[in-house]
C-alpha cells in the first residue's frame, strides 16, 4: 500500500451521526450495568446471573435503537415499533416469569432520537419491575403499552399490568429501591409529568412529556 494513501469518510452523514448517537447510548448501558453490579456485589452468584441478563436486555434494546436510527432520517424513530422492540428484548430475558406484552400506538407517532433511549429506558424498567413484582404468586403477567401524541407536540405515554399494585403505603414518587429511582430519574430527564393509579387488581403509569 502506498504511504501517500489516504482513506475516505463515509459519504452518508447519517451514518456518522448514527454511531455517534450509538456510542453515546452505550456509554449510558455502561453507566447502568456498573450501577447494578455494584448492588450486586455481596449477592451469590444466581442474583448476579440475573443482573447480567438484566443489562443484556437493556443493551439489546440499545442495539435495536441502533438499527432503527441507521434506516430513519436521522430525525425521527418510530415509536411503536421502537417499544415492541424494547418489549421482545425485555420479555427475551424474563426466565422466570411468563410475560404477555402488548404495544398500541399510532402508526405514523416518532419521536426524536434523544428521547427515544431514555423511554426505552423507562419502558424496560416498568417491564423488569412488572415482571418481578406484579404477581407474587407466579401467575402470567400481562403488560399492556399505549402512547398518543398531541396537537400541542406532547406526548402521552401509558404502562400498564394485572398485578397486585403496590404496597400498602407505598409512595412511588418517593419510596422504593434502585428500580424506583430510576424511573424517577429517566422521567426527569424526559421532562415528565408523570402520576402512578393503582387499581388493586392492576397498576397504571402515565407519564406526559415534550415529544
Amino acid at each position: 500500500m502506498d504511504a501517500n494513501t489516504t482513506f475516505e469518510r463515509p459519504l452518508n452523514p447519517l451514518a456518522g451521526e448514527a454511531d455517534h448517537r450509538i456510542a453515546n447510548s452505550l456509554a449510558a448501558i455502561s453507566a447502568l450495568v456498573r450501577l447494578k453490579a455494584k448492588n450486586a456485589r455481596e449477592s451469590n452468584a444466581d442474583h448476579a446471573h440475573h443482573v447480567l441478563l438484566d443489562a443484556a436486555g437493556r443493551i439489546d434494546m440499545v442495539a435495536r435503537l441502533h438499527r432503527l436510527l441507521a434506516h430513519s432520517d436521522g430525525k425521527a424513530i418510530p415509536l411503536g415499533q421502537f417499544l415492541r422492540d424494547v418489549c421482545a428484548a425485555m420479555s427475551s430475558i424474563a426466565l422466570d416469569s411468563q410475560v404477555s406484552a402488548s404495544v398500541e400506538c399510532p402508526a405514523d407517532l416518532t419521536v426524536r432520537p434523544e428521547t427515544s433511549l431514555p423511554l426505552g429506558l423507562l419502558a424496560a424498567e416498568l417491564f423488569s419491575n412488572s415482571t418481578k413484582y406484579a404477581h407474587p404468586a407466579g401467575l402470567p403477567t400481562i403488560i399492556r403499552i399505549g402512547c398518543a401524541g398531541a396537537h400541542d407536540g406532547m406526548l402521552t405515554f401509558i404502562f400498564e399490568d394485572d398485578g397486585v399494585g403496590l404496597p400498602e403505603d407505598f409512595d412511588p414518587m418517593h419510596d422504593g429501591g434502585q428500580g424506583m429511582r430510576l424511573v424517577r430519574a429517566l422521567s426527569d430527564q424526559l421532562h415528565g409529568q408523570c402520576e402512578w393509579r393503582d387499581f388493586g387488581i392492576g397498576l397504571r403509569f402515565v407519564c406526559r412529556l415534550p415529544a
